[in-house]
């Protein structure tokens, strides 16, 4: 008698499942890929003329990032939402995921009309000028 074969069809018909879905890599992926970081990197440098503030964020677009000052603090917010719908033959599969990170850093002696932000390949950089002068008023920065 040979009870494992339904069970060994029940395998097999998920490991294709999985397979298709997935990806036949899928379970040799590490856990970091399925546990993203959940911090923005951020590295500040400072000259004498300013502060250079150099932020991580990988996959996130430009429109998707927000800056603004507000009582002394840069405050740095991204927020992606996805969707993904893909249909075939046999199932469908509908994803929707969505991410948002923020920081926020102290700041007291800054020329807040002068503060310039680019965004290139997943790399936020605020260039913050000094200043004698302590603000407290709230400002949105383009970036570039």
């Amino acid at each position: 008698m040979n009870w494992l074969t339904p069970l060994d069809k029940r395998r097999d018909s998920l490991r294709k499942y999985i397979d298709e879905m997935l990806g036949d890599d899928f379970l040799k992926l590490p856990a970091k890929d399925f546990f993203p970081e959940t911090r923005m990197r951020t590295d500040i440098r400072e000259t004498d003329k300013e502060y250079i503030l150099e932020a991580e964020l990988p996959g996130f677009k430009k429109e998707e990032i927000k800056i603004n000052i507000k009582e002394n603090y840069l405050i740095i917010s991204a927020e992606k939402k996805e969707e993904v719908e893909e249909k075939t033959e046999d199932f469908i599969r509908r994803e929707r995921s969505y991410g948002s990170l923020r920081r926020s850093f102290y700041l007291e002696n800054i020329r807040e009309g002068e503060i310039k932000a680019k965004f290139d390949n997943g790399i936020l950089t605020v260039v913050l000028p000094k200043s004698d002068e302590i603000k407290k008023e709230e400002k949105i920065i383009d970036i570039e």
